[in-house]
């Protein structure tokens, strides 16, 4: 399940919206709507670990933590 951004505006009340984008993932617990392109011979593989991607895991603030790549 991915996240969703959201946004609050006060002007006299608070609304609350729900934004969806692709870039809102964070391959935590699957690829979220993210597609190979089949078109290309570059694969989408969601991958855990240092060594082949960051150091630092954005999401969970530690080592730990999912990314994609190709």
């Amino acid at each position: 399940q991915c996240t969703l951004p959201t946004t609050t505006t006060t002007i006299g009340t608070t609304t609350t919206l729900g934004l969806y984008t692709p870039l809102s993932c964070n391959f935590e617990n699957d690829i979220c709507q993210w597609r190979n392109d089949l078109t290309t011979s570059g694969t989408w593989s969601r991958r855990q670990g240092q060594g082949n991607g960051p150091q630092y895991d954005h999401t969970l603030q530690t080592e730990d933590g999912w990314f994609i790549d190709t």
